[in-house]
């Protein structure tokens, strides 16, 4: 059985599915109870401009935000569900609103719902900042369906992302599951040779990697050698995540 996705795709329910890839993408690498993880970097100026752009349509939201999105890194997303239902009442159609709440939708195996918001998120927002996150989760709960139809539109939803973030550990991860979901070795190879060279420490590369045997081994001995910038574990712990951490 590769990760995700049991040799026999008819047995498989899709929200148990759902609720183990949410299970093994947000794991930290450590094994460590989950904590809030300290934003750096390209993640901390992410996360401030999205409170930017909130406070410029509904500045009592932004504290709800901030707790909803703390709640939403440790993966508790019991807490963080109701929180962002919240910003989404006093800023109807924030986008990051969206997209983290369709994330936690579909830790709670609520698939329509997750494909409603992430659909929403897209549509709303085609900014460079947030759109390949929109779009990576948009193709994260598609795939999360196994339905035939939905499985070709997340593939070209992941693809789209990978092209506009190609060194986002998020969009890559996603690109791995659903062209494994759609048996697209070629696809999976790119992810995972992006994965090897942008998230080596993280469970869910090697995961993938060990899928795709010879192109992954490949892929391992031409990043032998290059020099890492490795984040600290819990950095992986919550989708978003630009690059490496430091």
């Amino acid at each position: 059985m590769g990760p995700f996705l049991p040799a026999r795709r008819r047995a498989v329910c899709p929200a148990a599915f759902a609720a183990a890839a949410v299970v093994l993408l947000l794991s930290p690498a450590s094994g460590q109870e989950p904590v809030d993880v300290a934003l750096t970097g390209e993640a901390l100026e992410f996360e401030q401009r999205i409170h930017e752009e909130l406070a410029a349509v509904a500045p009592e939201a932004v504290p709800i935000f901030e707790e909803a999105s703390s709640a939403y890194r440790r993966t508790d997303f019991a807490s963080a569900k109701p929180a962002f239902e919240r910003v989404l009442e006093l800023a109807p159609g924030f986008p990051a609103a969206l997209r983290r709440l369709s994330f936690c939708e579909l830790s709670f195996e609520n698939v329509d719902a997750s494909i409603r918001l992430a659909r929403e998120a897209v549509a709303v927002d085609e900014s460079p900042d947030e759109s390949p996150d929109n779009l990576s989760m948009l193709a994260f709960a598609l795939a999360s369906t196994f339905d035939g139809r939905s499985l070709s539109e997340a593939m070209g939803y992941a693809d789209r992302a990978a092209r506009e973030d190609p060194e986002g550990s998020w969009t890559q991860l996603v690109l791995a599951q659903v062209a494994l979901a759609n048996g697209r070795e070629e696809r999976l190879a790119a992810a995972v040779a992006a994965l090897l060279r942008i998230a080596p420490e993280y469970p869910g590369t090697h995961m993938f990697a060990g899928s795709t045997p010879r192109r992954a081994s490949s892929a391992r001995r031409s990043s032998a050698g290059r020099p890492r910038s490795y984040a600290k574990p819990s950095a992986w712990a919550s989708p978003e995540t630009r690059g490496s951490t430091g």
